[in-house]
């Protein structure tokens, strides 16, 4: 194959230097920043560490089988929602694309919760006087504990058949940016450790710790209690509709670790998802529920005719009630044609 390679560069216009990089990506993965990055975290990060990432990366499942990507940059307020051990950012030359333009020019506060928001990429990238170097940064209880990754121009330990390639290769295209820079293309991937006291910081969001295990009577198929948790837009939706979906629920079991709850924000997402009256209840055994507060629910006069465009946030204030371990939501009295569900939930402090 690698012969056969070499002998093609001189013909099918670039077509030789596609097949070189599929198979080097192939026979030489280990040059990639996500197999450098996974193959050392297996060994230096504890087992079943719980690790978030923007992009791509890659982790053994089996040693880290809580791992997700966020697909999406990271925020200050995904950390403070889903609570990584670990977490991953991946670094790009500020031209290279839409997030590295963004570092340069936006000015958003710590906790904005703009889903393009790039301040946790400014706070520990670019204001910091050696993004680069394990140790502790300028983000209290925040600590970088690798980079993966080869820039273009570091080709030290490169595979003698990259030098060879990119040697005849250039013969007949001078601009030819090498086997290296199509693997690497640029980027590292920078894991950071989060100390949890991260956590016990107090922020706008109020959001009590998500350590707890999401509960919620029958979902729809595809439709589970962890989407009112993810921040990413994916939904729970109750089993059935009207009255097979009333007295439905959705919240939080903390276990030993009760919580006292001040008010409870939802993420509505259509007017037909919504029952007539809503229920916040809370229990320390999982049988005997106590009613706090009982409400009628209607959606803004634009829903009606925006099913699941026009997504809207409705914040609850609770009276005090203590600490207890479980929290939820039910649906009292669904109409016939109506569902229940909702985008996120959030309990707060």
């Amino acid at each position: 194959m690698l012969a056969a390679i070499l002998v093609a560069v001189a013909v099918g216009n670039g077509r030789p230097a596609a097949l070189a990089e599929h198979v080097a990506a192939g026979i030489n993965s280990e040059r990639t920043p996500q197999i450098r990055l996974g193959t050392w975290s297996s060994r230096h990060v504890r087992l079943n560490a719980r690790i978030l990432f923007d992009d791509e990366a890659y982790f053994d499942p089996a040693r880290f089988p809580d791992q997700a990507t966020n697909a999406n940059v990271l925020r200050y307020t995904d950390l403070i929602r889903k609570q990584p051990d670990y977490f991953v950012l991946t670094d790009y030359p500020h031209a290279a694309n839409w997030i590295g333009i963004k570092r340069l020019t936006q000015k958003f506060g710590k906790w904005n919760d703009d889903p393009y928001s790039v301040r946790l990429y400014q706070d520990l990238i670019d204001r910091s006087r050696h993004p680069y170097t394990p140790g502790p940064t300028p983000v209290r209880y925040i600590a970088l504990v690798k980079v993966a990754g080869l820039a273009a121009a570091d080709r030290s330990g490169e595979p003698a058949w990259f030098r060879a390639f990119d040697w005849l290769y250039r013969t007949y295209h001078p601009n030819y940016r090498g086997l290296q820079a199509a693997l690497s293309t640029d980027h590292r991937l920078l894991l950071y450790r989060v100390d949890r006291r991260f956590y016990d910081q107090k922020t706008p969001l109020g959001v009590v710790s998500p350590e707890g295990i999401p509960i919620s009577s029958a979902s729809a198929s595809g439709y589970g209690a962890a989407n009112a948790f993810d921040g990413t837009g994916y939904v729970w939706l109750a089993k059935g509709q009207g009255l097979a979906a009333d007295g439905a629920y959705i919240g939080v079991d903390y276990g030993d670790a009760r919580i006292a709850v001040a008010k409870i924000r939802i993420k509505w997402v259509a007017a037909h998802w919504l029952p007539s009256r809503l229920q916040i209840q809370y229990s320390d055994d999982g049988r005997r529920w106590i009613t706090v507060l009982t409400r009628p629910e209607t959606a803004p006069p634009d829903q009606h005719n925006s099913p699941g465009l026009k997504r809207w946030v409705e914040e609850i204030r609770l009276p005090r009630n203590g600490k207890h371990r479980m929290w939820r939501i039910a649906a009292d009295g669904v109409p016939p044609t109506n569902y229940f569900g909702v985008d996120e939930l959030e309990l707060l402090r």
